[in-house]
């Protein structure tokens, strides 16, 4: 597995905060492991707001997870983390060859990142139904017998079923069990850990057969177990 020596050469550690429960940290460490780079993980509580107190937001001013700080930089969302430990691993000594999460053909690339721009969008959402519940409940409902809660975990549920749904006929184009074929990209380090996330909520992946086999093929994979979720220092 390759390595990056570029944090050991300038000085600085790769310093990860976020959640164990929170699939956008799960893509980061998914990235991480696959380039084999190490980092010292710093769990933020979701559940008691941690992201919003003010250690944190010294920090990033964002209020999410996950965030990574390096030398003097500090850099929010999956998508931008996961690209530049790409790019930092594709500066190292080691010839990365076919072993990336963005391919190089420029169509490929494209249809990886519209992966993970759908997953961020349309799916990543939805298995946050804490949060969204919280906020429609902010703004919109003064209800309190429960029928709102009930409504809610239908809509989610409901948006998240149709977009698995659209997910899976993506992935029936493909030749091999991961977005692309038979080599793992950015995408499916953005998918995976969504359908783990599905599932925690209970959800039957079995009415999306690409889905699933993308998932069992990934659970696999050396670098996805040594990035398991439930393995950090906050997990359950």
């Amino acid at each position: 597995m390759a390595s990056n020596d570029n944090a050991a050469q300038d000085g600085s550690r790769f310093q990860l905060y976020g959640c164990w429960r929170s699939t956008c940290t799960h893509r980061a460490i998914l990235a991480l492991r696959f380039h084999g780079v190490d980092c010292d993980y710093h769990p933020i509580n979701l559940t008691a707001r941690e992201q919003e107190s003010p250690e944190f937001l010294a920090i990033s001013p964002d209020a999410q997870v996950p965030v990574l700080v390096f030398g003097d930089n500090v850099l929010t969302q999956s998508l931008a983390i996961v690209s530049l430990i790409e790019s930092l691993a594709e500066g190292s000594p080691a010839d990365l060859g076919d072993r990336r999460l963005f391919p190089v053909d420029p169509e490929a690339k494209a249809r990886t990142i519209t992966i993970c721009e759908r997953v961020s969008s349309y799916i990543q959402p939805m298995t946050l139904p804490g949060a969204i519940r919280r906020s429609i409940r902010t703004h919109f409902s003064d209800q309190d017998d429960g029928t709102f809660d009930r409504q809610a975990k239908g809509f989610i549920d409901a948006m998240l079923i149709s977009n698995l749904g659209l997910l899976d006929a993506v992935f029936a184009r493909s030749d091999g069990p991961f977005a692309l074929g038979r080599a793992v990209s950015a995408a499916d380090i953005f998918v995976y850990p969504q359908l783990l996330g599905a599932r925690r909520l209970g959800l039957d992946l079995a009415p999306f057969p690409h889905l699933s086999a993308q998932a069992e093929a990934m659970a696999e994979l050396d670098f996805v177990r040594a990035a398991d979720p439930l393995a950090l220092s906050d997990a359950p």
